[in-house]
C-alpha cells in the first residue's frame, strides 16, 4: 500500500461531485478477527480505526500490520489510522462488569484496589482526581450509558450508587457532570506507542483531547523525528470533543489535516441542551476550512442490544450522510454481537442518502 506524503501544513480539502461518506471501522479486543476483516474488506470498508485507550499497545500494532497484509492480499488500498487515547480518567475494570440501579459503589485511585467491602462493588481509577468531587455531584461514565450518584467523599475513597441500570464496560472514562475536566494531547503514554511503532502502516493519526493549534502542533513535532527516519509525512486527524475545542475549533481545523467530531465524550463535556449546536459548528468550521470531517459514537449503537435500531439513529445518519460529511466512524458498534450486521445497514444508509 503506497502511503502519499502531505505537506507539514495542512491540506485543504475538497470532496469530488458525487463522492459518498466513507465509512470506518474500529479495531480492537472484539475484532481481533482475519475473517471479520476479510469480510469488512468484502464489502468495500476500506478505513480502519485501532484504538489505543483500552488496548494493548504492542497487540493493537502487531494486528494492524496484520490488517495491512490481508488488504494488501486482496488488492485492496486501506487507510488506517492510530488513535493516541491523550489523557482521560478512567475506571480501571479489566473486564466487564454487572451493575443494577441503586448498588453502592466504593471507588478507589489505585488500578488495582486490594480490599473488598462488604455489600459494595470496589473498582480502581487511573488520572481520577478525588479531590474534586463533593456529596451529590453525578459521575458520568463511558459515553453516559452509566451514573453514580457520589454519597461519601474522602481522598483515597469515593462511596457512590448506581443511577443507571447497565453493566459496565471495561476501562470506561469517568467524569464529574456539569464540570470540566483537564485533559492532555500526546501524553507520555500516546508518545511511548508512537515510539513502539516497528512498522508503520498508519496514513493518519488521531490525536484525542486536542483543544488548542498549539497541541496540533505539538504532536506534528513529535511525528517529525519519527516521519524523517520512516521516508513519509502523516496526516494529524484533531479528535474534537470537549467544550474548549469547540471555542477554539476554527483554528483547530485551519491546523490539522482532518476533524473527527468525537460525540462520545463532547456530549459529557458541554451538556445535552449544547450539545446539538456544538455539533453542527465543529462541521461547519471543518467545512469553512475545507479540512475532512469524520463523525464518531453511537452512530447505530442501539444493534448491539437489540434487532432494529432506535429510529433517531437513522434519521440522524442519514441526515449525516445527506449533509456530505467525509466519513462516519463505527465504534462499540464493531464490539457488538453482529458487527456485518450493523456495517451492511451502515453502508445501505450510505448508499441511499449520498447526495
Amino acid at each position: 500500500m503506497e502511503h502519499a506524503a502531505v505537506a507539514a501544513r495542512p491540506l485543504r480539502h475538497s470532496r469530488l461531485p458525487g463522492s459518498r461518506t466513507r465509512l470506518a471501522c474500529s479495531v480492537g479486543r472484539a475484532t481481533s478477527d482475519e475473517a471479520l476483516v476479510a469480510a469488512l474488506l468484502e464489502r468495500g470498508v476500506t478505513d480502519f480505526r485501532f484504538p489505543l485507550g483500552k488496548a494493548d499497545v504492542a497487540e493493537q500494532l502487531a494486528w494492524s500490520a496484520r490488517v495491512h497484509d490481508l488488504a494488501a492480499e486482496r488488492g485492496a488500498r486501506v487507510r488506517l489510522s492510530l488513535d493516541l487515547p491523550g489523557s482521560k480518567p478512567r475506571l480501571a475494570n479489566r473486564e466487564p462488569l454487572k451493575l443494577a440501579r441503586g448498588t453502592r459503589v466504593e471507588l478507589r485511585p489505585t488500578p488495582d484496589p486490594a480490599e473488598e467491602i462488604p455489600g459494595a462493588l470496589v473498582i480502581g481509577t487511573t488520572g481520577f482526581d478525588f479531590a474534586a468531587c463533593r456529596p451529590g455531584d453525578v459521575l458520568v461514565v463511558g459515553d453516559g450509558e452509566n451514573a453514580f450518584r457520589v454519597e461519601a467523599a474522602a481522598p483515597g475513597a469515593l462511596t457512590a450508587r448506581a443511577l443507571t441500570d447497565w453493566p459496565l464496560g471495561r476501562r470506561k472514562g469517568i467524569s464529574v457532570e456539569g464540570r470540566p475536566l483537564a485533559h492532555r494531547c500526546l501524553t507520555a503514554q500516546d508518545q511511548a506507542a508512537l515510539r513502539a511503532v516497528e512498522r508503520w502502516v498508519f496514513s493518519s493519526v488521531m490525536a484525542s483531547f486536542v483543544e488548542s493549534a498549539e497541541d496540533v502542533a505539538r504532536v506534528r513535532r513529535f511525528l517529525a523525528a519519527l516521519e524523517t527516519a520512516r521516508g513519509r509525512t502523516v496526516r494529524v486527524a484533531a479528535k474534537v470533543e470537549t467544550a474548549r475545542a469547540v471555542a477554539n475549533v476554527e483554528e483547530i481545523c485551519a491546523a490539522a489535516d482532518a476533524v473527527v467530531l468525537a460525540r462520545g465524550d463532547l456530549l459529557v463535556s458541554v451538556g445535552p441542551v449544547e450539545f446539538p449546536a456544538a455539533c453542527a459548528r465543529v462541521v461547519q468550521a471543518a467545512r469553512e476550512a475545507g479540512r475532512p470531517v469524520i463523525v464518531a459514537t453511537q452512530l447505530l449503537s442501539t444493534l448491539g442490544s437489540q434487532w432494529l435500531p432506535h429510529r433517531s439513529e437513522l434519521e440522524a445518519l442519514a441526515r449525516l450522510v445527506r449533509r456530505g460529511v467525509d466519513g462516519l466512524l463505527l465504534t462499540s458498534e464493531t464490539a457488538g454481537p453482529d458487527p456485518l450486521r450493523t456495517v451492511d445497514l451502515a453502508l445501505a444508509l450510505i448508499a441511499r442518502y449520498s447526495r
